[in-house]
């Protein structure tokens, strides 16, 4: 048996995930794995399904294996937690390994980085004699040169805790993190401290090379890179599409295993009792809105709540997806979901007009796409948030399918008015409401099975519409709607009560990267210009000419047009549908 240990939070879990998948490949012993945690500030612990799904990845392979969590805050709060090195670039929790000698553990443990992955046997490792020495490690690859030739990096540690009880090392490197502020904290107080260590072949810990058959751990630490200017990067393992593309390909197995069981385990666990989840629905071409309407999102999110936003997608590149990723914080988590797969069956029945794009129809198959999840916010691309998103989120719902606010854009229009009455078969233009910012309860969607409702009018009519995803969520949501306030979704169009804006949408053709003199521009532009596309942005404003005006001007005409037409015939929502509604 080998025991290994890890420090970290619950967003450890994919290094972790993929630590122990890496391990498992090359090596069928069984382990004993020690997560060292804790709750702090605005940190979340490793929690029991993480550790439950960890020791089920080790067992696949052993049976013998286990997995415990071990609670480490009563140390840490005793003793570093108002120190000036808590509030480093590094996370507190790289502390945590300074208090191993407190609990029963093996003599010798393991202690691995939660950014390694294992790439050998583990064996030779773990038998190393480490009689008189405190531990064993490897040199650090620019600490040697920059912080004395002995400098280890503590990424790998393989400790001796007899011996490190026995000289006071950790305890003594505690009082000194305790009372001065360090450089790379923890690991240059073991350096400082330590009586004797032994030095350890750079195979074990390989920091540098990514394709050294050799190596039996590689650590993924930052890199200086020199060209085309002195920067660093840092990639980590979980950073799967930067590792192909930049490091190297000799862990792609191991990454795409990692890529199914992550999506096996939030499939599988996946609640809304503790964080807000939000989902978008973008494609290639909307990325810059995304980005500074999530950019607005987090911006204004409460730091002490925690937020999953899920980007519903099909064929955004990789490099737009990670320019995303990039807004990720300790509270906030992004991930993109394919919906490629639910589309091929129906695509070629959907309708499309001017600027809309098959992205607009993917709020359809939450529900049935994210079954752990009873309720969340959906919310446009082409949208800026100004308070907290969890405020929305949490409506009382009382029961309704959905929460939204009527679409302002038809109420200011006769033609539209009339469109939606005696259309789409909305008793009132006030009840109309704009599907680009909805609270779903999609527990009870799932009950009353939306999705079918929707595939079946897809199937059995041929329904023209003038806002295709729209108008049918009116029909099937058709008096299960809460009406809530305008302040969630404050149109362009829309200038009553302009210091109550929670929410701007910049819907139909009013947006500010076309036209300067649109209603609330300036929060689209306080915003956009904290992203990597701000340039981009302003070159479409200031290019969008009298040619791109005019084409607008006549989609919207050729719109009114058409839902003249469609309120005319004979073959819409209320005189198919709500006629033969009103016959029972």
């Amino acid at each position: 048996m080998i025991p290994v240990m890890y420090a970290g939070n619950d967003k450890m879990f994919d290094g972790i995930l993929i630590s122990a998948l890496s391990t498992i490949k090359h090596n069928k012993c069984p382990f004993h794995v020690y997560i060292l945690t804790m709750e702090y500030e605005d940190f979340s612990p490793f929690n029991e399904a993480q550790r439950a799904y960890i020791e089920k990845v080790y067992q696949s392979v052993n049976k013998e294996s286990k997995v415990f969590i071990i609670d480490v805050k009563e140390h840490f709060m005793n003793s570093l937690a108002n120190t000036a090195n808590a509030k480093t670039d590094y996370t507190p929790f790289t502390f945590l390994r300074l208090f191993t000698d407190k609990f029963d553990l093996p003599d010798k443990v393991l202690y691995l980085d939660a950014d390694t992955v294992v790439n050998g046997d583990l064996s030779e490792l773990y038998n190393t004699d480490l009689s008189g020495y405190e531990y064993g490690a490897v040199l650090d690859y620019y600490g040697k040169y920059f912080m004395g030739y002995h400098y280890i990096n503590a990424g790998v540690m393989l400790l001796n805790l007899p011996e490190i009880r026995k000289t006071g090392l950790f305890e003594k490197a505690v009082k000194l993190c305790s009372e001065k502020r360090l450089f790379l904290p923890d690991q240059t107080a073991i350096h400082r401290l330590t009586t004797n260590k032994r030095i350890l072949p750079r195979k074990f810990n390989e920091q540098k090379d990514y394709n050294s058959p050799d190596t039996v751990i590689q650590h993924f630490t930052k890199t200086i890179l020199w060209l085309p200017y002195f920067h660093t990067r840092n990639i980590k393992p979980w950073n799967t599409a930067l590792v192909k593309e930049f490091l190297t390909e000799k862990y792609n197995d191991i990454l795409d295993e990692y890529e199914l069981k992550k999506q096996e385990f939030e499939e599988n666990n996946m609640t809304n009792n503790d964080k807000i989840t939000v989902f978008y629905a973008c494609d290639d071409a909307y990325i810059p809105y995304l980005a500074v309407s999530l950019h607005s999102l987090i911006k204004n999110s409460d730091k002490n709540k925690k937020y999953e936003i899920v980007v519903l997608q099909n064929e955004i590149s990789q490099e737009n997806q990670n320019i995303i990723l990039e807004y990720q914080t300790d509270n906030v988590t992004i991930k993109f979901k394919d919906v490629s797969d639910r589309l091929k069956n129906i695509a070629d029945k959907l309708s499309l007009r001017d600027y809309y794009s098959l992205s607009i129809y993917f709020r359809i198959f939450i529900p049935e796409m994210f079954p752990k999840i009873d309720k969340a916010v959906y919310i446009d691309c082409d949208t800026v948030v100004l308070s907290d998103i969890a405020k929305l989120y949490n409506t009382n719902l009382e029961g309704n399918l959905v929460a939204a606010t009527t679409d302002m854009v038809v109420i200011s229009d006769d033609t539209f008015v009339d469109y939606v009455e005696n259309a789409v078969g909305v008793d009132s233009p006030k009840k109309y409401f704009n599907s680009g910012v909805l609270v779903m309860n999609l527990a009870l969607m799932r009950e009353e099975d939306l999705l079918g409702n929707f595939t079946y009018l897809l199937n059995t009519y041929e329904f023209e519409t003038v806002a295709p995803d729209q108008d049918y969520l009116n029909v099937i949501c058709k008096n299960r709607v809460k009406y809530i306030s305008k302040s969630w979704n404050k149109m362009s169009i829309d200038p009553t009560n302009p210091d109550d804006i929670n929410l701007v949408h910049y819907n139909m053709y009013f947006k500010p990267w076309f036209y300067d003199d649109v209603l609330y521009n300036e929060y689209f532009w306080e915003y956009a210009k904290d992203t990597p596309f701000y340039e981009l942005l302003r070159l479409q404003l200031e290019t969008f000419d009298d040619e791109g005006k005019k084409a607008n001007e006549e989609a919207n005409k050729f719109l009114r047009q058409t839902a003249k037409r469609i309120t005319e015939s004979p073959n819409n929502f209320n005189k198919i549908l709500f006629a033969k509604e009103a016959v029972v």
